[in-house]
């Protein structure tokens, strides 16, 4: 019997695709982000759902994912966002048909050499920094790589992107915007030739429709979850995953008895307390100690006491019995609780609550 695990909704997912569509009216297409096995959610169940869904274009982190994505006959589109750093990762890229994203001569040279060597062609994305300091080139640089990358033969500009490191930042963006289409037209004044031209991820895609180009990045929204709440009266989306765990023990304690590591939590009376199977281990957060609170039979119970390795504790009432299925994200009747609360509670981000799930057990609900 499984101790935790977290259920996926593909349903879900494929009501947030449609909602992303239809607010963008075909004015771009649509790359998916499903790097780290999609936010948590299952890479291969995600993809595959995507794709009967007609999407565009896979956006990925690492060649382990485009590995997968090819072996199980995926044929859309893949782009790998993420770097690389030698010629048998630019052999696994020309092999897999991934196209690159490309932020040095180096990489463009790795990929002309191994692309050379099968006889292909390799299709790659420049990318361009306008604010991030991470990958990407410089737009001083950047005209000069572009140059160099159009004129190898086994490589074909497929795109030029850019990132924004605050999209919540709409005046910070729309400078980078400028200084982004001011590079774009560059280099078609070069007459170098390319399709797509992208920087909207989630965020922007939903404050700054002037970032959308001809495709766009959404990574978070897809799986129903805001990168802020604020941005929920804005945009419908239905979350995707749910976590669950199970009672396996209750006992009641007497009043001033303590509860946990560092005996954080003293029972001001006579108190119920519930054991679940779950804890830092499998990725419950430390620092939702004494602050989340779990669902079961449809009620919200507080967390107490400190979140041990692979326990937890809470505070419930008689009604709760052993092997009750309980909701740590998720809806049980008319209560839900949302990833991006517990995010808030834990002083971390959404992303990262999700990430951390992806060892759990993964049961898909179409």
């Amino acid at each position: 019997m499984k101790r935790t695990w977290v259920e996926i909704n593909l349903s879900a997912l494929r009501y947030n695709l449609r909602q992303i569509r239809k607010k963008l009216a075909n004015k771009a297409k649509i790359l998916a982000v499903i790097k780290d096995n999609a936010y948590g959610h299952g890479l291969l169940k995600v993809s595959q759902t995507l794709v009967k869904e007609r999407i565009d274009y896979l956006g990925i982190s690492n060649l382990r994912e485009a590995r997968e994505l090819r072996k199980a006959g995926i044929k859309t589109p893949i782009l790998n966002l993420g770097g690389i750093s030698c010629k048998e990762e630019a052999e696994e890229i020309v092999r897999y048909e991934v196209a690159q994203t490309v932020y040095s001569r180096r990489i463009a040279d790795l990929l002309s050499k191994q692309a050379a060597r099968r006889n292909k062609k390799v299709k790659v994305h420049l990318k361009i920094d306008t604010g991030m300091g991470r990958l990407g080139v410089f737009t001083e640089e950047g005209i000069r790589l572009a140059k160099y990358i159009s004129r190898r033969k086994n490589l074909q500009l497929e795109g030029i992107f850019t990132h924004f490191p605050d999209a919540e930042d709409r005046r910070f963006t729309l400078s980078q915007i400028r200084r982004f289409k001011a590079f774009l037209r560059g280099v078609i004044r070069e007459g170098i030739n390319f399709v797509y031209q992208h920087s909207a991820n989630s965020t922007a895609f939903l404050n700054s429709p002037e970032t959308w180009l001809n495709l766009i990045r959404p990574g978070l929204i897809l799986y129903g979850i805001y990168p802020n709440l604020y941005l929920s009266k804005k945009f419908k989306l239905k979350p995707v995953l749910s976590w669950r765990t199970k009672v396996v023990y209750i006992k009641d304690i007497p009043k001033g008895w303590s509860v946990s590591y560092g005996r954080t939590w003293i029972a001001p009376k006579r108190e119920r307390i519930a054991v679940l199977a779950i804890g830092y281990g499998e990725g419950y957060f430390h620092s939702l100690s004494n602050k989340a609170r779990v669902l079961i039979k449809g009620d919200s119970f507080p967390i107490v006491g400190n979140v041990c390795m692979d326990q937890t504790m809470v505070r419930v009432n008689g009604d709760v019995k052993i092997g009750d299925e309980v909701i740590l994200i998720g809806q049980q009747g008319d209560k839900q609780i949302k990833v991006e609360e517990l995010a808030k509670l834990g002083k971390t981000i959404p992303y990262e609550i999700v990430c951390r799930l992806s060892h759990l057990a993964h049961i898909y609900k179409r």
